[in-house]
């Protein structure tokens, strides 16, 4: 069925087409979750979908071309999609820096917390740094002070 077809609802629909709606419901209702989840039902997964239509539309285009002795403008079209499509879906490959730096971004630090907290650094086992002691110190006074 085209999809003006589809679309228009005062063209009356085919038997075939009333039973079909019945027994897995109109078309406009499935969206593309819906769809991933009833693929994911019979262990079928979107990417080998694409590559068995990749591989099939390569086939054609070899088929046409050793006929014709020249590829058709709308399958080289369709075949460019498809990789197009494919390489947006790859995650971009990015440095161990940048990504860190995405993770703890400075945007994500409150503005209080700008030195760290603690500081192990030139420190042998055991041993304080003059910062954490006085935030230990701080927070001993504070637990020593009975309330009021």
């Amino acid at each position: 069925m085209s999809k003006s077809k589809m679309n228009d609802p005062g063209i009356p629909k085919s038997e075939r087409e009333e039973v079909l709606d019945a027994i897995i419901g109109p078309d406009e209702e499935v969206s593309k979750k819906v769809s991933e989840d009833i693929l994911e039902t019979y262990e079928i997964r979107e990417e080998r979908l694409i590559d068995k239509f990749k591989t099939r539309l390569q086939e054609r285009i070899k088929e046409v071309h050793d006929e014709c002795g020249k590829i058709p403008a709308a399958l080289a079209a369709t075949l460019k999609n498809v990789r197009e499509y494919q390489r947006e879906r790859v995650p971009k490959a990015i440095g161990a820096d940048e990504w860190v730096d995405q993770i703890f971004g400075v945007a994500l630090l409150p503005n209080t917390h700008a030195e760290p907290l603690y500081d192990f650094r030139n420190c042998r086992t055991g041993e304080v740094s003059d910062k954490d002691r006085k935030i230990l110190n701080e927070l001993k006074l504070e637990l020593e002070v009975p309330e009021e």
